[in-house]
């Protein structure tokens, strides 16, 4: 019987500092959090390569707008379209010799189809203003079918330049002083000299109406 009652008692003293230990250990945070996040059974599988990127990076509430960088040229070599009469996709250089907004995104990116509402408007709003610039979509897509059924179901977004996976791409966003992987959404606001004059990595909110405004003023 006593033999019994010190088992049971061993049994109970690994319990407790089962569960203390348990207690004790830290909690994953950052990119581990998110990788067991993502490796969670029965999450949703993505087909592009660039899905399995970091999500767009928060930028803080104060502080400049355009991120720090050398100003840049625009690359002017054509990109590609889908090659088709009808297709929904740009193809050729990009504009050149008047003020344009690029938005780098992509049909998967949450973050960048959110933020396009916004954009329209703002070309509206800036427009009337007296401060007009083109909105230029450049997307980062790897899977064709996504992206062209993404633009067929709004057509309020025009067509979209479509940077191919590969030397085009990696040619373009070298240039820029940007990863072929980057967190999107990037915007590239460019001058009428064809320069990027200022960079914003991660998605624009509607607090930064008044610092957007003074940056195109100045293209």
């Amino acid at each position: 019987m006593k033999l019994k009652t010190s088992a049971l008692g061993w049994a109970a003293l690994l319990v407790v500092l089962g569960c203390d230990e348990a207690k004790n250990s830290p909690v994953p945070t950052g990119a581990a959090r998110s990788q067991a996040v993502l490796a969670a059974p029965g999450a949703a599988s993505a087909t592009s390569k660039l899905a399995q990127a970091e999500p767009a990076k928060p930028r803080a509430d104060e502080g400049p707008l355009c991120s720090p960088a050398e100003v840049v040229d625009l690359p002017k070599a054509p990109i590609s379209g889908l090659g088709t009469s009808a297709s929904p996709f740009a193809g050729g250089p990009l504009p050149v010799g008047r003020a344009a907004w690029i938005t780098l995104w992509a049909a998967w990116c949450e973050p960048c189809k959110k933020e396009l509402p916004l954009l329209l408007e703002w070309k509206r709003k800036l427009a009337q203003e007296g401060k007009p610039f083109e909105l230029v979509f450049l997307s980062l897509d790897d899977d064709e079918r996504q992206l062209a059924a993404f633009l067929g179901q709004h057509p309020e977004l025009g067509s979209s330049y479509w940077l191919r996976e590969g030397e085009e791409r990696e040619k373009f966003m070298s240039a820029l002083g940007l990863s072929t992987d980057p967190r999107l959404p990037v915007q590239l606001l460019v001058s009428r000299a064809g320069a990027v004059s200022c960079r914003i990595e991660g998605a624009v909110e509607p607090g930064d109406y008044e610092r957007v405004r003074d940056v195109v003023a100045q293209l």
